[in-house]
C-alpha cells in the first residue's frame, strides 16, 4: 500500500511538472554577423561607410546587444586614417584597432544596422587612394525570457 501511494505521488509530481513546462520561460542568446569589402577613399574630408545588417538572420525583436566585435583592413593605410564603428545612437573610434571588441553598444537593440566609416581629414585627394578590404561586424545578443 505504501509503495502504491509513493508511486501515485511521484506520478502526480511528474504530471504537474509536464503541465507547467510550457509556462517556464528561457532566455535566449545568439549572434549575427555580416561581412563585405569595405569602401575605397579617394577624397579627404569625406566619410566612406559600409553598412552591416542582420539580414536573413533571426534576431528576436526584444534582443539587446551584449558584445560587438569588428575587423577592418585597407590597402594603402595611412596614419591619419579615421575609422569609426557606428549604430543609430553613436560611434566609437576604432582607428588604431583593425580587429577588436567593445561593450560600448551594450543594452541597445540588436536588430539594427551598424556602419564602419572611414575618412581622412583635410581637403584634396587621397594619394594613393585607400582601398577597402575585408570588413566584418559581429553582434552578440541576449533576449529576456518571455
Amino acid at each position: 500500500m505504501r509503495k502504491r501511494r509513493r508511486l501515485l505521488l511521484v506520478l502526480a509530481m511528474v504530471a504537474i511538472l509536464v503541465a507547467a513546462l510550457p509556462l517556464i520561460a528561457f532566455a535566449s542568446s545568439g549572434a549575427w554577423s555580416d561581412a563585405k569589402v569595405g569602401p575605397d577613399a579617394y577624397s579627404k574630408g569625406y566619410w566612406y561607410c559600409a553598412d552591416f545588417n542582420p539580414t536573413g538572420q533571426y534576431v528576436p525583436p526584444n534582443a539587446t546587444i551584449t558584445l560587438v566585435s569588428w575587423q577592418w583592413s585597407v590597402l594603402n593605410y595611412r596614419s591619419d586614417l579615421l575609422v569609426y564603428i557606428c549604430d543609430s545612437y553613436g560611434c566609437q573610434n576604432i582607428s588604431s584597432l583593425g580587429i577588436g571588441t567593445t561593450t560600448y553598444f551594450n543594452n541597445r537593440s540588436a536588430n539594427q544596422t551598424f556602419g564602419l566609416c572611414f575618412g581622412v581629414p583635410g581637403s584634396g585627394s587621397v594619394v594613393p587612394p585607400i582601398y577597402g578590404q575585408y570588413d566584418r561586424v559581429n553582434v552578440s545578443w541576449q533576449a529576456p525570457a518571455r
